[in-house]
């Protein structure tokens, strides 16, 4: 507590104190002192404690407040609706109108949904938090209530639970409840859909005929009436219809309803090369009269006529789309682009895009193809997945291709469509919900890959070993064709990955329900690849044990490509023995020879030495690139040490990558020759005769030897030096003096 509250607080005090001991008021004309009465004096004393204790509860704000005013608690209501009625397995949003009836607004107001089984209930897009609701105001808020399918008749509770605050931030809690009244008895829907599109060619030329045939089926659990298909959009310029659609009507189909259509058309004689949509529309009604209807849209690939000039021209042909896609699961859009021109096309740039965010692609919508000669042909597969907000249509897939057509630079670009349907029963936008009908399909998963080694080099082989598994408990897989596809090529077209001495797809005869099989495949690595992680579809088709259709799944495994990281040293030098105590120079150059450039380059010396000076920070080193290294360390004890200097630093991707050259160094204690007067000596020099007992002694060497070796330690010829030099100094001041005397005189 600081002095000013302090100081406040006492003032308080005071003027609490000073008011009880001020003398009742005296008034002039009167003989005595009006006495006040007892209860006005408790009144007004009790009045003026709770002033003080307000001041002193409120003594550490920074500025004075109001006393609290009273305020009433809010009151938050379910105006309506109190009850809403559903259908087993079915999903409805229901809009709450919530009411604040007290006389203060609700703040921060939360409203949870607690759902009785087998019922759920979530609010939408976060409708649950409300806010602030002001007094006699009413909000809306979203809910969305979902049955399971096997819920009984009866009446469930839904508990809404309110939380939020009234003006003095005190918490308040309250609830309603809101019955759901579930019908067993569901209206029973019907849902006429074309399926398994066919054309009796892969691609029609200019002028020529063709056939597309589809199954007509009623997947719903209602019968439909009036059945009938019809075509729209279709331009006669480029496509026209030469059969009659008269037998694509059925007066009634129950559930379960199947029957082939077939219709004929004829591509126009100046139809331009490309991919043409046929769109059709199937409309029926249900029991209750109500008018319903389903699109479809199918693609017809018209081929390219004959190429006059010396040019690259691409197509796309055989483009596939699965024939229904389930929310959740995979799309993949499979074309063939081929070069029928008569010189190689470049740098292709091959995209597909959908029209919606609702078909979400889960691979890379771009694929670059460095070159494709004439002639010459790829498979290209992209794949999508419905997200949970899709509806039951088709969805547009806009497949685009952009090459340099070999002259000049000329490039040329063009776009065909595919379609992708997809089937979503709880988001249907042409009908209602229906119950999914049948044994679902058996699904390829791939459960385990690994590779080995474990990190894959660049210009080295590896083993990608593979667990693949039949994820279905009740299917089983027939005739499973596993194909993998490298997405990524170097700047000449070259994959980045290639099989080695074998094929790049798989084939399996069968894989029963939850079984599981492992392949091998020996794969090389381009030698310029580089250093990151690539990806590689594994595609596979296959039947189930009825024969009856064939499915197609897609999967996405990475691998990281590691390139060749080396340091070398050139021009490495070092002596052979050196005196103890004395420096030892490196000087060489650092050449990084790997295909990765390294980072946070250093240098340092190992070994029982002083190197405080030897470990040098070098810094940052390209590939191909060199440095010079200049340091010194010490070797203070004799005899032959081991040591090695150490280059070091890291790739790109944090790994230390480094080089050790070990070397062997003598080292000798320091002898002098004390005849020499320069200090000279050499490793191993015998010391004189007279110098090896006591130099003061009776013992070594004559008298006038130990003497000369006494006046030529510095701690004798030192002191008599300067003795001379002080007396030289003083005799000159005296002669100096003297001489200035005379001259005096």
């Amino acid at each position: 507590m600081n002095e000013k509250k302090i100081t406040k607080k006492f003032f308080i005090i005071f003027l609490l104190s000073f008011t009880l001991v001020v003398p009742p008021r005296i008034d002039a004309n009167a003989t005595s002192p009006t006495p006040v009465p007892i209860n006005d004096l408790q009144d007004q004393i009790d009045e003026l404690k709770s002033i003080v204790e307000y001041l002193w509860n409120n003594s550490n704000s920074a500025a004075p407040t109001s006393p609290p005013q009273p305020i009433y608690d809010p009151i938050v209501k379910l105006i309506s609706p109190l009850s809403v009625s559903i259908k087993p397995g079915e999903t409805i949003e229901v809009d709450l109108n919530l009411k604040n009836i007290g006389i203060s607004s609700a703040l921060n107001l939360l409203v949870l949904a607690n759902a009785d089984s087998p019922l759920t209930a979530q609010f939408v897009r976060g409708a649950g938090s409300v806010g602030i609701l002001n007094e006699n105001s009413t909000r809306s808020a979203k809910m969305q209530i979902t049955a399971s399918e096997d819920i009984s008749a009866d009446t469930y509770a839904i508990k809404l639970e309110y939380y939020y605050k009234d003006g003095n931030n005190k918490n308040i809690s309250g609830s309603d409840t809101l019955n759901v009244r579930v019908n067993t008895a569901a209206v029973k829907t019907p849902r006429v859909s074309l399926l398994g599109f066919k054309s009796s060619i892969a691609s029609v030329a200019p002028g020529g005929s063709f056939t597309v045939t589809a199954v007509l089926e009623n997947l719903g659990d209602g019968t439909a009436s009036d059945v009938q298909v019809s075509l729209e959009g279709l331009d006669s310029a480029f496509l026209y219809l030469t059969s009659d659609l008269n037998a694509a009507y059925i007066r009634t189909a129950a559930s379960g309803f199947k029957n082939e259509l077939s219709f004929a058309f004829t591509a126009a004689q100046d139809a331009r090369a490309g991919t043409y949509p046929l769109t059709f529309v199937v409309s029926y009604s249900d029991s209750s009269g109500k008018d319903l209807s389903s699109k479809h849209t199918y693609f017809v690939s018209v081929a390219s006529p004959a190429v006059s000039e010396e040019r690259a021209v691409l197509a796309f042909t055989d483009i596939t789309v699965p024939s229904t896609t389930n929310v959740g699961g995979r799309a993949s859009v499979t074309m063939i682009v081929t070069n029928v021109g008569r010189v190689a096309a470049k740098n292709v740039e091959l995209t597909a895009q959908s029209e919606e965010s609702l078909l979400a692609p889960i691979t890379a919508n771009k694929m670059i193809i460095g070159r494709l000669a004439p002639g010459e042909s790829q498979t290209v597969r992209f794949t999508f997945m419905p997200t949970s907000d899709a509806a039951t249509r088709t969805y547009m897939v806009t497949l685009s291709a952009k090459y340099a057509t070999g002259i000049n630079d000329n490039e040329d670009s063009f776009h065909q469509y595919a379609g992708v349907f997809v089937n979503n029963p709880e988001k249907n936008a042409e009908a209602s919900p229906t119950q999914s009908i049948g044994i679902p399909k058996p699904k390829m998963i791939i459960s385990e890959y690994s590779c080995d080694p474990g990190i894959v080099r660049a210009g080295r082989e590896f083993d990608l070993n593979f667990t693949f598994q039949n994820a279905s408990a009740v299917r089983e897989v027939t005739n499973l064709k596993i194909t993998l596809t490298t997405r990524d090529v170097n700047d000449r077209g070259q994959s980045v990955f290639a099989p080695v001495g074998a094929s790049n797809t798989f084939y399996i005869d069968s894989i029963k329900p939850k079984a599981q099989i492992q392949k091998t495949l020996t794969m090389f690595t381009i030698p310029n690849a580089e250093q990151r992680s690539y990806t590689i579809d594994v595609a596979f088709e296959y039947q189930d044990e009825t024969f009856t259709a064939t499915h197609m799944e897609t999967e996405v495994i990475s691998i990281n490509v590691r390139q060749v990281t080396r340091i070398e040293t050139n021009e490495f030098w070092i002596p052979d023995s050196v005196p103890a105590g004395q420096m030892v120079y490196i000087q060489f150059s650092i050449i990084n020879s790997g295909r990765v450039s390294l980072n946070n380059l250093r240098v340092r010396v190992d070994g029982e030495f002083d190197t405080s000076n030897s470990d040098i920070y070098v810094g940052n080193l390209g590939r191909g690139n060199s440095q010079y290294y200049e340091g010194y360390f010490i070797p203070n004890e004799p005899g032959e040490w081991e040591g090695s200097v150490v280059v070091y630093g890291e790739d790109d991707t944090g790994e230390i990558v480094e080089c050790v050259r070990p070397f062997t160094l003598y080292v000798y204690e320091m002898t002098y020759d004390y005849n020499d007067p320069y200090g000279g000596g050499y490793p191993g020099m015998e010391k004189p005769v007279w110098d090896d007992g006591d130099r003061f002694g009776d013992e070594g060497g004559s008298f006038f030897q130990k003497a000369w070796i006494f006046i030529k330690k510095p701690y004798v010829w030192g002191p008599v030096a300067g003795l001379v030099v002080a007396a030289t100094v003083i005799v000159t001041i005296l002669l100096r003096k003297r001489q200035r005397v005379d001259f005096d005189e």
